[in-house]
């Protein structure tokens, strides 16, 4: 079986995407699987997961400006040539469409549509396949949530298959010298409570909702930081409203890392309250590393959290979100119980070793039917 995961900005972000394509390919080949990457060029230094030595990875020349139309060519000679069994896209505006659409002219593959992301959110991102006309090529849909698939559904009326997104837990895990050493590099007192939040300092993330309740949370316990890695379009807003709340001495902006497993350890708990998310790799990570969540009601976390390992709250409701913060903060051995029964449904349910074998099953009856 030979697979490619056709996808631009593969070695140019550290997103859940990015994560969720090196992590399957890899799991793939060593099941025996042959797996490559297609992508522009990259841009990172490292990316967030090393590539197994077995994928193949094509990392394609662009020209700038014109870049998702000057790696069609690349794409088209690599997919006509290696005469791929299955080819998974995650968008098909960024060069896949016109390249899918020619190779398609001279070779047979089956087209599989990959959505880690809710209708709802980005309906654009939905309409651009229907415009390209990649929803009538599509041989299958795969959602990372039955609520993004859902959305697949309704849109395209036709079935989605879940695939939830995994987790290494081997390398997120409880690390008591990580949680030391991280903590003392950031000036962290050991009695103080840390929040944190990874993901794209984006509106509907909702990071700015934490920002907004931390008074209300340090009002009645002061021993209260807030880690917050990622970027974005908002990082520069978050960080004039932090300074208007003057909250500067307690809320880190930290960027993006490729060493997630030292700030998932250095903090107690973890707190992501968006508008709407598929399912979040980075609260899953957290999850293995022990740590508690606060997620939204909103989206896919339901799927995952309920309240034996964290709290789920309304994103829209600040009494809510500062509730269930003061709650957790309050308590270490409430911190320790959620934390602990997080990691064991990750390990139950949720690595990469697991949902690659349902992908593999998904792949081995596509190609038999």
């Amino acid at each position: 079986m030979k697979v490619a995961f056709l996808h631009f900005y593969t070695f140019r972000l550290l997103r859940g995407i990015e994560t969720l394509i090196v992590s399957f390919a890899n799991q793939l080949v060593a099941k025996g699987v042959e797996v490559s990457i297609l992508a522009a060029r990259g841009t990172l230094e490292r990316t967030l997961i090393p590539v197994d030595q077995r994928v193949q990875v094509k990392q394609f020349p662009t020209v700038r400006y014109y870049e998702h139309f000057t790696v069609v060519p690349w794409y088209v000679w690599d997919l006509i040539r290696n005469h791929y069994d299955i080819v998974n896209i995650f968008f098909a505006d960024f060069g896949e469409a016109a390249a899918l659409r020619l190779a398609s002219r001279f070779v047979d593959f089956r087209l599989n549509l990959y959505f880690c992301y809710p209708l709802d959110a980005v309906p654009h991102r939905f309409k651009s396949f229907t415009k390209c006309h990649l929803d009538k090529m599509a041989t299958l849909f795969l959602g990372d949530s039955s609520y993004v698939a859902e959305g697949v559904e309704a849109f395209f009326h036709r079935p989605c298959i879940v695939v939830p997104v995994g987790t290494d837990t081997q390398r997120f895990k409880p690390d008591e010298a990580k949680r030391a050493e991280t903590r003392a590099e950031l000036g962290i007192q050991p009695d103080e409570v840390v929040l944190l939040n990874v993901s794209e300092l984006e509106e509907r993330k909702g990071t700015g909702r934490v920002v907004e309740s931390l008074p209300y949370v340090r009002e009645k316990f002061p021993l209260t930081r807030f880690l917050i890695l990622g970027k974005g379009d908002c990082r520069e807003r978050l960080e004039k409203r932090v300074e208007e709340l003057r909250l500067t001495p307690w809320v880190n902006f930290l960027g993006t890392t490729t060493e997630l497993p030292r700030f998932y350890n250095a903090a107690d708990i973890f707190v992501m309250v968006p508008d709407k998310e598929a399912n979040s790799i980075a609260c899953h990570e957290a999850m293995a590393c022990g740590l508690p969540v606060i997620v939204s009601n909103s989206g896919g976390f339901q799927e995952v959290v309920d309240d034996t390992c964290g709290r789920i709250v309304n994103a829209q409701s600040r009494d809510e979100i500062v509730g269930a913060i003061l709650e957790l903060a309050a308590s270490g051995m409430l911190r320790e119980q959620l934390g602990s029964q997080g990691r064991k449904r990750i390990e139950e349910r949720l690595t990469w070793d697991v949902q690659s074998d349902r992908l593999l099953e998904v792949f081995r009856k596509e190609l038999e039917s």
